[in-house]
């Protein structure tokens, strides 16, 4: 398989200006910083404390 599979894209989807790809980006990491604190909860209340 190419690398240049992952790499190109198609510039139609991409949005033009710089405020949509700063909120696409924030709202990318937030989704990720939120479901990293949801397991980790997840995983405290499974693990038993002594």
């Amino acid at each position: 398989m190419d690398i240049t599979k992952f790499t190109t894209y198609d510039e139609k989807k991409v949005p033009a200006s710089f405020s949509k790809r700063l909120a696409w980006f924030l709202a990318l990491w937030g989704m990720g910083t939120l479901a990293i604190i949801l397991v980790a909860s997840f995983l405290h209340l499974l693990i038993p404390h002594g």
